[in-house]
């Protein structure tokens, strides 16, 4: 079967980063700049299907819930049952879990600008936002591939003002898994 699209799903750094208070909900106030990697990034293979199907492949593969999955559900709450999610995504999973580098929320903003486009939908980057917080805090900043300064939980985005250099970076990955829901 011949893949509709292979998608790049890239990683963010957090260019900065500071905590800028606590909900009652215990989710962190955040005040950060952040931007994609450019060489570092999952792939995301789709065909079409008879159904929604996910499997992961890769350094970091990982079986269970996929937040790919909330996407399609929301999708069908928000579109209505018409709307299509009858895909099979394979995910080659290159971006490390529990690292604080967005991989899931990458996935999901790229899952989610592909069945809106599938499906004849087409939002401006408020309307894609306001859906995207819905799936998670850092979905959002993947609308478009520009550095954003984000706060709030990390959904509020502000365009950077000034041109943001190339950058360089080595990317130490430890050998444990930081739980960012709260």
């Amino acid at each position: 079967m011949k893949a509709i699209q292979t998608i790049k799903s890239f990683a963010k750094v957090n260019l900065f980063f500071e905590i800028a208070g606590k909900s009652e909900s215990n989710y962190h106030f955040v005040n950060t700049l952040m931007a994609i990697t450019e060489d570092y990034y999952d792939e995301i293979t789709i065909h079409e299907n008879e159904t929604f199907d996910i499997s992961v492949k890769g350094d970091y593969a990982f079986e269970g819930f996929n937040i790919l999955e909330k996407v399609a559900s929301l999708c069908k709450v928000e579109f209505g049952s018409a709307f299509n999610t009858n895909f099979a995504v394979n995910i080659k999973k290159n971006i490390k879990i529990g690292a604080g580098l967005g991989g899931g929320s990458g996935n999901a903003a790229e899952f989610l600008k592909f069945l809106l486009t599938q499906n004849n939908i087409f939002l401006n980057q408020n309307a894609f936002c306001a859906l995207a917080i819905k799936i998670g805090a850092d979905v959002s900043f993947f609308c478009n591939h520009l550095p954003k300064i984000c706060t709030g939980y990390g959904e509020i985005l502000k365009e950077v003002p000034f041109r943001v250099p190339p950058l360089y970076a080595i990317i130490v990955l430890p050998n444990f898994f930081i739980e960012t829901k709260r």
